[in-house]
């Protein structure tokens, strides 16, 4: 609306009484390319005109392509702008004008936040960087009048960031609001809008599921599937497991990264944001790549920073407006700065700062006028349930996020990357799964009958063999695998794991659960549209291919990566099924895939005809059982 509403204030739209002698006058110039370039250039800059005058003009045939290309955004409305493409003669020259076109027919004025790389000689690109600078200017001045904080990389409102231009810097030019948008050379930079949804719903699950099966299905190169959903990406609103789940069905991790930023401000519940977050916890260089194109005041995780690694380049005011953010809630939630794990302070020549060496993150840094504007502050952070401001929290995430917490704190999804728990961890979560039907019945099962709610690390040591029967870490190290178990879900280091703390194994537990559950949802999207077999009996089949009743890693990885196409953590999955640690998934184990169907066995009725492949493996265990007894 706002770039018609600027064109219809700034541009002639011809009546019938000039066109007439306008369009003589470019017949009279038949043959003489320079005189009609000139004026097609001309036209391109000042006028608005319909589908009907620019096929007027485009009927010489040598130059039908250069003039669509010049005034296909001087026309109005994509149906116009497809017959035009329909006047190409040719399949080369419509393939050319497409290629020259690109960032026009790709630019999407209802979500143009992206990355972009501008030819400005050509006409197309050019328009797309000057209607991308009259964006800016009204979201800036929006925000200026809101009385909003300034999250740029300038600190001055704009929401271009990481200009370059001709590969350079611009170093002369304090605002890109000031600079004049030149007619040539290349100009590259990232747009991040200023709009957040509104009344904003997500997709229902069934048009979901069938963009999914598109996508899966589809022969189009990534590239091409993510231009595509940006194209479509105004009309749709997404939760952040849809967002996950979406960004799942990419093996490029770079693809990743751009329906991220695709879909970022269409996330109707972003206090959920860690659920897809987690994606780049293996790739924590991707992630710091996406703070920096969209800003590290708008990306920062106000509500779940637990988990996180910062960078901070403090001669960048929206880094440096992070930096201080996190340091004042880390001064609120725990004593003398103990949630900011390894913090660093390197100095802009590469030296480390002595003061800082010594007496560590200062208490003035709360201020961001008072922190240092050069050097890389860099550090984790971790922080116990108990001692966690979440009423400070929500109020930076609106405040300097421009996101609204429409939910209380425990229906917030609080999640972990797996990547970043440490192995030990790890094994002793892939037992708990196995042999509980939640991590708080093991906490109660410790702690014992009247227990006190706390864990000592004697408790939790002499719980393994005794009480949970777990022996992952028996060996030579067992007592120090243990402990790093407990110091694991003691950030506080007080020595004792609350029922609160403990809930950080949750937080992965939920990952893994999820995890296993968007595999069988994959199952059901590919195996599922046969309604006479249940989709977990093909999958079986398909996977234990040789009939040797079970599956392999190495053939697990095979068929679901490659054959497949399941780009998730198929290995987590694996390990979940292979309960007994033999190496191989077997029948019985495969069936405990059933538990995390989204939909009802196939069978009619009320209550859903068990498969046949879980009747046959209930008799297998009952005939286990009776040999046993």
């Amino acid at each position: 609306d706002i770039i018609e509403e600027h064109y219809m204030l700034t541009r002639m739209r011809p009546s019938f009484r000039k066109v007439t002698p306008l369009i003589a006058q470019w017949r009279n110039m038949s043959g003489l390319a320079a005189e009609q370039m000139t004026l097609l250039e001309a036209l391109s800059k000042d006028f608005c005109l319909s589908y009907s005058q620019i096929a007027m003009l485009a009927n010489e045939k040598m130059l039908i392509g250069k003039t669509i290309e010049r005034l296909l955004h001087c026309v109005s409305g994509q149906s116009a702008r497809y017959m035009l493409f329909m006047l190409v003669p040719s399949i080369g020259e419509f393939m050319t004008l497409v290629r020259r076109c690109e960032n026009f027919l790709g630019f999407n004025v209802e979500n143009p936040t992206a990355q972009y790389k501008l030819q400005l000689d050509i006409v197309p690109n050019y328009v797309v960087g000057e209607q991308l600078m009259l964006l800016d200017r009204w979201d800036s001045n929006v925000c200026r009048r809101q009385g909003l904080p300034p999250v740029s990389q300038k600190g001055d409102y704009t929401r271009i960031r990481n200009e370059l231009y001709n590969g350079h810097k611009l170093w002369e030019v304090k605002s890109i609001s000031e600079w004049m948008l030149p007619v040539h050379g290349t100009l590259e930079f990232d747009y991040v809008s200023a709009r957040r949804p509104i009344g904003l719903v997500p997709l229902d699950q069934d048009t979901f599921d069938q963009i999914l099966v598109f996508l899966h299905n589809s022969p189009a190169k990534s590239e091409d599937k993510v231009w595509v959903m940006r194209q479509i990406s105004h009309y749709i609103g997404v939760s952040a497991m849809q967002l996950r789940e979406l960004m799942g069905s990419f093996s490029e991790d770079y693809m990743r990264a751009e329906l991220f930023v695709c879909f970022v401000f269409r996330v109707v519940d972003m206090w959920n944001e860690k659920v897809f977050r987690v994606k780049f916890a293996s790739r924590p260089d991707l992630m710091k790549q996406l703070r920096n194109r969209l800003g590290e005041a708008t990306l920062f995780p106000f509500i779940q920073p637990e988990q996180a690694d910062f960078s901070f380049d403090l001669s960048i005011c929206d880094e440096r407006l992070a930096a201080s953010l996190l340091i004042y809630v880390a001064a609120r939630e725990g004593d003398n700065f103990k949630n900011l794990r390894n913090p660093r302070y390197v100095k802009a020549d590469g030296s480390l700062d002595r003061q800082f060496e010594t007496t560590g993150v200062s208490r003035s840094w709360e201020d961001y006028n008072r922190l240092y504007d050069s050097g890389i502050f860099s550090c984790s952070y971790m922080c116990s349930p108990n001692d966690m401001k979440f009423d400070l929290r929500k109020q930076f995430f609106e405040h300097y996020g421009r996101w609204k917490v429409e939910v209380p704190r425990d229906e917030i999804l609080w999640w972990a990357a797996l990547q970043e728990a440490p192995p030990d961890v790890l094994e002793f979560l892939e037992f708990l799964v196995a042999h509980f039907d939640n991590i708080w019945d093991a906490f109660r099962k410790i702690d014992g009958p009247g227990g006190n709610g706390a864990l000592t690390l004697r408790e939790f040591e002499t719980s393994f063999p005794k009480v949970l029967g777990c022996h992952k870490f028996d060996g030579p190290n067992e007592k120090q695998r243990i402990a790093n178990v407990f110091r694991h879900l003691d950030p506080s280091g007080e020595g004792e794991v609350s029922i609160e703390e403990w809930g950080a194994l949750n937080n992965l537990w939920n990952e893994m659960q999820q995890s296993i559950r968007e595999f069988v949802q994959f199952l059901e999207r590919i195996y599922g549209g046969d309604e006479e077999e249940d989709f977990l009996d093909v999958a079986w089949r398909e996977f234990d291919d040789d009939g040797s009743g079970s599956i392999t890693e190495e053939e697990w990885i095979e068929k679901a990566l490659k054959e497949l196409k399941y780009f998730g953590p198929s290995e987590i999955i694996f390990r979940f099924l292979d309960k007994d640690d033999e190496g191989t998934v077997s029948l019985e184990e495969f069936v405990e895939l059933d538990a995390f169907r989204r939909k009802p066995r196939p069978g009619g009725g009320g209550s859903a005809a068990p498969s046949r492949m879980l009747s046959k493996a209930s008799s297998s265990r009952a005939g286990s059982k009776g040999s046993n007894r």
